[in-house]
């Protein structure tokens, strides 16, 4: 038996005893994490590569798509001239560096697609992060098991957790 597959029985029993002890049904867990893994599997090859589990975080509420996007550059431009610069950013602890990479035309200033591309690259890098996380044996895919181990895992700390105790 395979050492990830011997870790993601032993924690979904360990999940498993301690949801039945707190009298909360872990079935549901079990199918929604299942029906999570089929959406971030989009040719359902049975793995979630990397570039499907980017492609998945790219389209939850696209930036490129939504009106928050466009009310945060309004909230931040404080002079209302439909742009932010570095100054008018400040609250999101952005250095010199990072702003100036996403000023596509270098005039100091982030317009709306400016903006739009700066969240985007910063959502593909955390996705990215993400993906690392999941990836139990590091093979540059997540199986459904690996997956699954992953958020019973998460589930579990959650419940141990003073947040997750409210739960019980």
């Amino acid at each position: 038996m395979s050492r990830l597959l011997f870790n993601f029985i032993t924690t979904t029993l360990l999940v498993f005893v301690s949801l039945c002890c707190s009298g909360i049904d872990s079935e549901p867990f079990l199918t929604y994490f299942e029906e999570e893994f089929t959406q971030r599997d989009n040719n359902s090859d049975g793995d979630i590569s990397k570039d499907e589990w980017i492609s998945f975080y790219q389209t939850i509420d696209d930036p490129r798509k939504s009106s928050y996007w466009s009310q945060i550059l309004v909230y931040y431009d404080t002079d209302e001239n439909g742009l932010l610069n570095f100054e008018e950013i400040g609250n999101l602890n952005l250095t010199n560096n990072q702003f100036q990479s996403a000023d596509g035309n270098n005039d100091q200033q982030w317009d709306h697609e400016e903006l739009i591309k700066f969240v985007t690259k910063v959502r593909t890098e955390a996705a990215s992060s993400a993906f690392l996380g999941y990836d139990g044996n590091n093979d540059g895919q997540i199986t459904k098991a690996e997956y699954i181990d992953k958020r019973v895992s998460q589930r579990a700390n959650w419940l141990a957790s003073p947040e997750g105790s409210k739960d019980k």
